[in-house]
């Protein structure tokens, strides 16, 4: 549904955008760098944008919507984040900020030659082209609620929008929109976290099992067992936070070496807070429609959204 208000929303958050754009370019014009930002921010301002680079519109729908139809377990595969950002904050940080690079492979053609460059380099644009293309229709199912179009013309605007504005003002400009994007999430969040609170029948009770966090059971087909959280996923934490390259570059666009290793600290336990905030909200809505079956639970958010007060707060 379509409303003046939504579209007001929308046009305030693309001019600003566009205004913080033309800002950066300014200051690029000036003496900056376009892959680093001239090494200008603070801990918070690049922790929060590695953490609006891991947390995307993806999480906002995906994790409620996990936890809504197999409870809190989900939550094991985010316990091992203190063991992730410790070796990622003592062990990659100081080595790729010392060495001055502005790309993660710039250290693999140092160790490993040209064609480890190349390949990783490749393989990591491939990759982020399907995350791309997940995290753009995650948006795209949001956009289309409040805009009259498709959702392929939504996924062409949103691309050639944000594709502009990021070759206008390079990681300086992504850095300070990432900043925008986040405030909007959490707004819209902490809306939502106390409706549910408020509108939720006292009579309806949580079962155990969907409170329950901890599943010790050895079977390797369960994803959300307590050792595929501590080993298994900690690989993959560990290779998102110590060696991807959108997450990296936000840790070299700081002043130091200690401000970098400040940033990814906020990244990583702030990314947990937050997961277990989208858990609780998969719980709250468990228990706002009282455990009914959705053909796909991953849009429980949207539906809810649409049908109760909160779409006034969000459009």
């Amino acid at each position: 549904m379509v409303t003046y208000s939504s579209l007001v929303v929308i046009a305030l958050y693309i001019t600003t955008t566009i205004f913080i754009s033309y800002l950066v370019n300014r200051k690029l014009k000036t003496g900056g760098d376009f892959s680093t930002g001239g090494r200008q921010f603070g801990w918070f301002t690049a922790g929060v944008s590695i953490l609006a680079t891991y947390i995307s519109a993806m999480t906002f729908i995906g994790m409620p919507g996990w936890v809504y139809g197999t409870g809190m377990e989900a939550m094991a595969i985010h316990l091992n984040y203190p063991l992730v950002i410790f070796f990622t904050v003592v062990f990659f940080v100081p080595i790729f900020y010392k060495l001055k690079l502005t790309s993660i492979y710039e250290y693999l053609e140092m160790r490993f030659g040209i064609y480890a460059r190349t390949i990783n380099s490749i393989v990591f644009l491939v990759v982020q082209c399907i995350s791309a293309g997940v995290i753009l229709y995650a948006v795209s199912l949001i956009l289309v609620q409040v805009l009259p179009i498709t959702i392929t013309q939504a996924i062409l605007c949103i691309s050639l929008f944000t594709a502009i504005y990021t070759y206008a003002g390079g990681i300086s400009t992504v850095i300070w929109t990432d900043m925008l994007q986040s405030l909007i999430l959490v707004i819209g969040t902490i809306a939502i976290f106390f409706i549910l609170i408020f509108d939720i029948d006292s009579g309806v009770k949580s079962t155990p099992e969907m409170l329950n966090v901890i599943n010790l059971s050895m079977d390797p087909s369960v994803d959300t067992t307590l050792w595929a959280g501590l080993v298994a996923v900690a690989f993959l934490h560990l290779s998102v936070y110590g060696t991807n390259q959108l997450i990296i570059q936000r840790t070299l666009a700081t002043k130091c070496v200690n401000t970098a290793q400040k940033s990814m600290l906020l990244c990583g336990y702030g990314a947990f807070f937050i997961y277990l905030l989208f858990a609780v909200l998969g719980v709250l809505l468990n228990l706002f429609y009282d455990g009914q079956v959705f053909d796909n639970q991953n849009e429980v958010i949207l539906i809810l959204c649409l049908t109760t007060p909160i779409r006034l707060l969000l459009v």
